[in-house]
C-alpha cells in the first residue's frame, strides 16, 4: 500500500503522452494528430491499466489483539481503532453498510464491503464478533 511505483507510472504515462503530443505538434502542427491518433489512445490505455491494477485494490480489515485497521480503498488512508476506543460494534446495521464500528471520539464509522464475496463478509463478521467478546466490547 506504501508503494509509490504505480503512482509513478501513472503520472509517467501522462507526462510522457503530454510530452509527445505536444512536440508532434510543434513540429508537424495539427496534422500530426490526424496521422497519430492511436498514441494518445495507446498511452490513455497504458495509464487506465496502471490505474486498474495498482490503485483500485480490494478493502481490507485486520482484527488484530491491539485493535483494529482497515482500508476502504486505495484512495483512503489506513485507519487504525483501538479496542479502548470502541463503544459498540453493529454487526447487522439497519443502514445499508456492512459494520458500523462505534469510535468513542469520532462518532460511528460506516464500513461497506460491496466488492466482497458474502463468505468473506461472514468471515470477517465472526472473527471481529469473536475478537470483541474477548476484549468486552458490546455487539448487536
Amino acid at each position: 500500500d506504501g508503494s509509490q511505483l504505480p503512482r509513478f507510472l501513472l503520472v509517467g504515462c501522462a507526462l510522457l503522452l503530454l510530452c509527445g503530443v505536444v512536440l508532434g505538434i510543434a513540429f508537424e502542427g495539427w496534422a500530426f494528430l490526424k496521422e497519430h491518433y492511436w498514441a494518445p489512445l495507446l498511452w490513455a490505455g497504458l495509464a487506465v491499466l496502471v490505474y486498474r491494477f495498482s490503485f483500485r485494490q480490494r478493502p481490507f480489515f485486520q482484527v488484530a489483539p491491539d485493535g483494529l485497521t482497515f482500508c476502504l480503498d486505495a484512495h483512503r488512508a489506513e485507519r487504525r481503532i483501538a479496542w479502548s476506543d470502541l463503544e459498540r460494534i453493529d454487526l447487522t446495521p439497519d443502514l445499508g453498510a456492512a459494520l458500523i464500528l462505534h469510535h468513542a471520539t469520532s462518532g460511528p464509522v460506516y464500513l461497506h464491503f460491496s466488492s466482497l464475496p458474502e463468505e468473506r463478509v461472514q468471515a470477517l463478521r465472526s472473527a471481529l464478533a469473536d475478537a470483541a467478546r474477548v476484549h468486552d466490547v458490546p455487539m448487536t
